[in-house]
């Protein structure tokens, strides 16, 4: 898949997009500390859970009238779902029986299957197109994988790594990145812009290079990259699959809380600037709707706003973007320094 691609034919295609540009390097997600706690068993499973997500992506983006309408996401629930509640004997899954005849009527019943007439038993049916089969004995249901036989090896370690369960947690399981599978990892900046394009990635470097020299600096915390000054969040930015560009960078607005916002140096330092900044405002600017806020008309390059303070500048980049995002940056750090 080409993360520089921008036109899709249709939302199930761009999501198969979205999850297989997102997929790890085994050069990457295989370290040498992966490599020294696994058997062979799971090692052999990671090159071929690795190879499988590629092959299933490519299937699904490809063939998208087999698997919908269930959305890509399902089927990865699915997916985790085997390899958690399973038990590995030889290269298979075995499962209890009962326990996975009540999962399957748990979420045959559950609304997001029910809306879409969805079913565990069609997604099963369709999954078996690369390569997943699954029988019944007495006691037993047993799945395993005919071209990549040891993948539940992996996955199943996976799956009882420390806190798999939990948000952000999962979607290493999505990716391969089997650094996962032995403890908790969180990615760096570079590894959670693996996705964007070569434009976004120019721009987090300007924005970057821009912060430190105003002495703002940056932290990446659940998938969100935030730079503060004085403690106080200046801007953030992360990934969006549905727009092009991906890359959407937010900037705050006022900081103090129940300040004035026509006397705030954020609207202030704004109304100065020039009016493709102004502009950039006026058209980018996301007004909460929260009912407990006070808000305050505005005027801005003789465009009267209503907004509050919880109000910031959402701004999908693209690299002619960059010079009127840094002035909006510079207003928002003499907003902190105003109430210092």
């Amino acid at each position: 898949m080409n993360k520089e691609q921008r036109d899709f034919p249709s939302d199930f295609c761009r999501d198969v997009w979205w999850w297989a540009v997102g997929i790890v390097p085994l050069s990457v997600s295989l370290s040498d500390e992966v490599k020294s706690k696994s058997t062979q068993d799971v090692l052999d499973g990671c090159h071929q859970w690795h190879a499988y997500f590629n092959d299933l992506t490519a299937d699904m983006y490809n063939n998208e009238n087999e698997y919908q309408p269930a959305s890509p996401r399902q089927y990865r629930d699915i997916l985790e779902h085997i390899s958690a509640g399973g038990e590995i004997k030889g290269d298979s899954m075995v499962w209890d029986a009962d326990n996975w005849l009540r999962y399957r009527e748990k979420i045959n019943k559950s609304k997001p299957y029910r809306t879409n007439k969805i079913t565990l038993e069609r997604c099963l049916k369709t999954l078996a197109r690369t390569g997943l089969k699954f029988e019944y004995t007495e006691n037993d249901i047993i799945f395993i994988h005919e071209k990549h036989p040891k993948i539940f090896h992996a996955m199943c370690v996976m799956e009882h790594s420390p806190d798999i369960r939990l948000t952000p947690a999962r979607h290493h399981f999505a990716h391969c990145d089997f650094r996962r599978l032995y403890k908790k990892y969180a990615e760096s900046h570079e590894e959670l812009l693996r996705r964007v394009t070569d434009e976004s990635l120019r721009i987090t470097q300007a924005i970057h290079e821009f912060c430190k020299g105003l002495k703002v600096y940056r932290s990446v915390h659940f998938g969100i990259i935030k730079y503060k000054y004085d403690k106080e969040r200046v801007l953030d930015y992360s990934l969006h699959k549905d727009k092009y560009p991906t890359l959407r960078v937010n900037i705050g607005t006022c900081t103090k809380f129940g300040a004035d916002l026509n006397k705030d140096a954020f609207i202030k330092t704004l109304q100065k600037q020039k009016e493709s900044v102004q502009d950039m405002f006026i058209n980018n600017v996301d007004k909460c709707d929260r009912e407990d806020c006070t808000r305050y008309p505005i005027t801005i390059n003789g465009h009267e706003l209503t907004i509050c303070k919880c109000s910031k500048v959402r701004v999908f980049a693209h690299e002619s973007d960059v010079l009127d995002i840094l002035s909006l940056i510079e207003a928002r750090k003499a907003s902190i320094y105003q109430y210092q």
